[in-house]
C-alpha cells in the first residue's frame, strides 16, 4: 500500500518504498501527453540563391527573403488513382511499406508496488526483398511480420495487393495501393496482348475474357488440345506403358478426364448469358417508387 505524507507541501504524492529518503527519490512528476498534428508544409526562408544546376527544372525562382512551402509529404505518383483512404499523418512511416494497418499504442505495465509506467509498443517490421511476378521485378519493401505471413499464404505479393476486399485495400496504404495499380495495369496490357491473336473470345460469369481453343459437345475449352492430350498420355502411361498417345480422339477426351478425377469446370468456361425475355418481364413487374 502507498502512505501519505504527513506534512501540507507532500499532500497528494505517492510513495514507492518504505524509508523517506527513498520516498523522496522515487517521487514522480505528473507528465501530459499531446498529440500533435503533423505540419504537411513548413514554411523556409530562402537564404541564398541556388546555383543553376538545382533551379534549373524549377518551375519558378526563388528571392533572397522569400518564404517558401516546403512539402514533406512523398510525392504523388502521376497517372494512377487518388487513394481512397488517404495518408498517415501520424505514422508516416507506414506510408512507404506495407504495414496492413498496424500502429504504435500504449499500455500501463504494473511493477509489484503497484507502480504503472508507459511503455509504447510498435508494430513487428522487417524488410524483405519481394517478387512480382506481373511486374517481374524484385522490390525492397518494409513491411509488418503479419502481412509477410499473409504474402506466403495467400500465394505471392500479387494475389496479396490484388484482392479485392474493403478490409484488404484499408490495409494497403498509400504504398500498396500504388503497387496494386501498377500490377492490375500490368496485368491488363498482358491480357490485351494475350487476346489479340484469337478470334473467339467469351467472358464468363465473373466479367473476364478467356479465348476458346477448342470445343466438345457442350464445353468450352480455355486451354489448348496438346495440353489435354498429352497430361492424359503421361497418366495412361503409368498403368499402361505401351499405350500410343494416337488412340486418344475427341471421344475418349472427356471420359479419361472423368477417370482420372481430372477438374473439367477448371479447363473449361461457363459463358456469360444474358435473357432479354426475362430482364423484360422483370421490368414491366417492377414499380417506381
Amino acid at each position: 500500500m502507498f502512505r501519505t505524507a504527513s506534512t501540507s507541501k507532500l499532500v497528494g504524492q505517492r510513495y514507492f518504498s518504505a524509508t523517506p529518503n527513498a520516498n523522496g527519490r522515487a517521487i514522480k512528476e505528473i507528465k501530459t501527453y499531446l498529440l500533435k498534428e503533423r505540419v504537411h508544409l513548413k514554411p523556409t526562408v530562402v537564404r541564398a540563391l541556388p546555383k543553376k544546376k538545382m533551379i534549373k527544372n524549377a518551375n519558378e525562382k526563388h528571392q533572397i527573403g522569400q518564404v517558401v512551402m516546403r512539402k514533406t509529404l512523398p510525392k504523388k505518383s502521376e497517372g494512377l488513382p487518388e487513394y481512397l483512404y488517404g495518408e498517415s499523418s501520424f505514422y508516416t512511416q507506414s506510408n512507404h511499406g506495407l504495414y496492413g494497418g498496424f500502429f504504435p499504442y500504449t499500455v500501463e505495465r504494473e511493477t509489484a508496488s503497484k507502480g504503472k509506467t508507459r511503455v509504447v509498443r510498435k508494430p513487428h517490421v522487417i524488410g524483405k526483398n519481394l517478387y512480382s511476378a506481373t511486374l517481374d521485378e524484385k522490390m525492397y519493401l518494409k513491411l509488418v511480420m503479419k502481412v509477410y505471413q499473409a504474402i506466403q499464404r495467400e500465394g505471392g505479393l500479387d494475389t496479396y495487393l490484388i484482392k479485392n476486399k474493403s478490409r484488404r485495400i484499408k490495409e494497403l496504404g498509400p504504398k500498396g495501393w500504388e503497387l496494386r495499380c501498377k500490377v492490375l495495369i500490368q496485368q491488363d496490357k498482358n491480357l490485351q496482348t494475350y487476346l489479340k491473336g484469337h478470334e473467339n473470345i467469351i467472358v464468363d460469369k465473373n466479367g473476364q475474357k478467356h479465348p476458346v481453343f477448342f470445343e466438345l459437345g457442350s464445353y468450352k475449352f480455355k486451354v489448348p488440345k496438346k495440353y489435354i492430350i498429352n497430361s492424359l498420355y503421361n497418366l495412361e502411361k503409368i498403368n499402361d506403358a505401351k499405350f500410343d498417345i494416337k488412340s486418344i480422339t475427341d471421344n475418349k477426351i472427356i471420359p479419361m478426364m472423368e477417370k482420372f478425377q481430372l477438374p473439367i469446370q477448371f479447363y473449361t468456361i461457363e459463358q456469360f448469358e444474358v435473357n432479354m425475355d426475362e430482364i423484360e418481364k422483370q421490368l414491366e413487374k417492377a414499380t417506381l417508387y
